[in-house]
């Protein structure tokens, strides 16, 4: 059985390019979501760290919808099963 974990395997890169694209730092972002600047840069490294919380704050913050985030290749993934 998949968990929260497990289904947001791969969401920091959409997360790292809309940091570039919107131009806010890991800092700036720690402060939207209220996650601890350690916290957060340790999540955006580690490929399973990331929670659904952290997610729906990242995505408020961003001003995007948290599908946004979700890499397209992990869509058509959970589509398909």
């Amino acid at each position: 059985m998949a968990t929260n974990r497990d289904t947001l395997t791969g969401v920091p890169e959409p997360i790292k390019s809309l940091l570039s694209e919107k131009r806010f730092s890991i800092n700036s972002l720690a402060d939207e979501t209220g996650i601890a600047y350690s916290t957060l840069r340790r999540r955006l490294r580690e490929p399973n760290a990331l929670t659904m919380g952290d997610l729906l704050r990242i995505a408020t913050a961003l001003d995007v919808s948290p599908s946004a985030l979700i890499p397209a290749a992990l869509t058509a993934a959970s589509a398909a099963a």
